[in-house]
């Protein structure tokens, strides 16, 4: 018996009970915050360790969560 291979597709739609986050990071030790709603939270998080630390390099990131999905659910099957 043969192998049957199926090719579907996918997307990506962005998870709608989660927003942006941000994460500040300090790019000499890798200590970071927990992730935030709020870009100015990250950021006050990099200076108040900058203030207790000294270290001057810092990192802001953003992302956001996914759900993969399948573009036509009832492909999911068998042909």
């Amino acid at each position: 018996m043969r192998a049957r291979y199926w090719f579907l597709e996918w997307t990506l739609p962005a998870d709608p009970r989660v927003g942006l986050r941000y994460v500040g990071k300090c790019l000499l030790c890798a200590e970071f915050c927990v992730d935030t709603v709020s870009a100015d939270e990250a950021q006050v998080w990099c200076l108040k360790r900058a203030g207790a630390t000294g270290h001057t390099r810092y990192g802001l990131s953003a992302f956001q969560y996914f759900t993969a999905a399948l573009t036509d659910p009832a492909a999911g099957g068998a042909p």
